[in-house]
């Protein structure tokens, strides 16, 4: 009688260890079919884990009270992928001008646990529309050297997208003002008056006081 056989479903997480609370034992139908409880992938920790699953069914009658005459095993693959976050930085580069090199850096995390990303490809396309890769210099921790060069006058929007197989794709902007090199020397030109103005003022107030104090 093939409903006195008895079926076991066993979930195996991404690091090999048997998810033991979603273990079950269940009898075929007349037809043959097994049809096992539905379950949720875990969504918060500590069983929140990314990565493949394995779900394990195996069969023998020596479950029952039958002796060891019939056995057989099937497994199937499954990823379970989350979502991602990724965060600059710094979200605003200027006022610059037009060639000048910045320093752009990201993380990539698991949006519910915060863990780092790694391996993943951070890129961005640069503005002569090259795609430029960052580089990992610490685990989820991502940096590019950006060159300006080809940019316009006033804000520029860069998107920088993060990828990796296991998690949802995610992307941030970043805006970058330039200015020509001949403004910025307009604007150095005003702080520096503004420098000098203070300091001839800081000097006035130091000179009252001398004169009210000193006899």
């Amino acid at each position: 009688n093939i409903q006195q056989t008895k079926i076991q479903l066993r979930l195996k997480f991404p690091n090999g260890t048997i998810w033991t609370t979603r273990t079950q034992l269940k009898s075929p139908n007349v037809d043959g079919y097994v049809y096992f409880n539905s379950f949720q992938i875990p969504s918060s920790p500590p069983n929140y884990k990314v990565g493949e699953y394995e779900a394990i069914i195996t069969w023998n009658n020596s479950y029952s009270t039958f002796g060891l005459n019939e056995t057989g095993i099937i497994y199937k693959k499954f990823a379970v992928i989350h979502e991602s976050k990724l965060t600059l930085d710094q979200n605003y580069y200027g006022p610059i001008f037009e060639g000048e090199l910045i320093n752009l850096k990201v993380s990539f995390n698991d949006l519910e646990n915060f863990y780092a990303i790694q391996n993943a490809q951070i890129y961005l396309e640069d503005f002569k529309g090259k795609r430029q890769y960052f580089d990992e210099i610490s685990p989820g921790y991502y940096f590019i050297e950006f060159n300006t060069t080809g940019g316009i006058m006033g804000n520029n929007n860069i998107t920088i997208y993060g990828n990796s197989s296991l998690y949802l794709n995610d992307n941030i902007n970043v805006t970058i003002e330039l200015i020509p090199r001949s403004e910025f020397l307009y604007h150095l030109l005003w702080i520096i008056i503004g420098v000098l103005i203070a300091i001839v003022i800081a000097l006035g107030i130091l000179s009252l006081r001398t004169y009210v104090f000193l006899p």
